[in-house]
């Protein structure tokens, strides 16, 4: 899609407060509350969201994982303004991890969210944050995360994955930087609860720098950690 037809497209797509919209399914929509330039509530039950390029592509990615129970799938479409409805979900999860949870009832969620994440890779989708803006903030991430969960044995594997990409010589900078004024804090010396003896495999597995020895979704829901769950 060309930079003009991109902007056609936001200008066809823009959508307005008691606007109303009638999804493939027949479902009709009235927008309430512009929540973001690209999405919208409506009647506080539904999120409708443009897909500005490649609605067929995501159309297809959401289809492949139609049925699951793990996932926010989208609930209707409406493809002359490519847009896709979800479900109005008023929480999310860094809430419930601000909360004291049982263990065992944290251990469901963090399970479950591995669940879905394996859906994904089935399917060889990979599920991708966003990073920080600005290389400063980045390098900081980065660092945290090689002073936290990385040792020199899985970072070579990484350096090894990675070949010739420009990010070796941004890790080796950053692995200099460590030194007796300013040690590693590696995530398997800390003592807090509940960190016991299998959260730390589970998380230094799911953490491992090296591709090659990282485990994967459904490795990780086989853990041990996970037994009793």
């Amino acid at each position: 899609m060309s930079v003009d037809d991109l902007k056609r497209h936001e200008t066809q797509s823009t959508i307005h407060t008691n606007e109303k919209l009638v999804g493939q399914s027949g479902q009709h929509y009235l927008i309430e509350r512009v929540l973001q330039s690209k999405e919208y509530v409506g009647n506080q039950k539904f999120v409708v969201k443009n897909i500005l390029a490649e609605y067929k592509y995501y159309q297809d990615m959401q289809r492949a994982l139609h049925g699951s129970r793990y996932l926010r799938l989208l609930q209707d479409t409406i493809p002359d303004r490519s847009m896709f409805v979800y479900k109005y979900l008023n929480d999310h999860l860094l809430f419930l991890a601000q909360k004291d949870l049982p263990l065992l009832l944290t251990k469901r969620i963090l399970k479950d969210t591995l669940r879905g994440l394996a859906e994904l890779h089935h399917e060889n989708i990979v599920h991708t944050e966003a990073l920080p803006e600005g290389e400063s903030a980045l390098g900081r991430v980065l660092e945290l995360q090689i002073s936290y969960f990385a040792d020199w044995e899985s970072l070579e594997g990484l350096l090894r994955h990675l070949g010739d990409s420009p990010w070796c010589q941004v890790l080796e900078i950053l692995r200099g930087g460590f030194n007796k004024q300013n040690p590693r804090e590696p995530f398997v010396r800390w003592n807090i609860e509940p960190l016991d003896a299998d959260l730390k495999d589970l998380i230094g597995g799911l953490t491992n720098f090296d591709p090659a020895k990282r485990l994967t979704a459904d490795e990780a829901l086989s853990h041990n950690w996970f037994h009793d769950v």
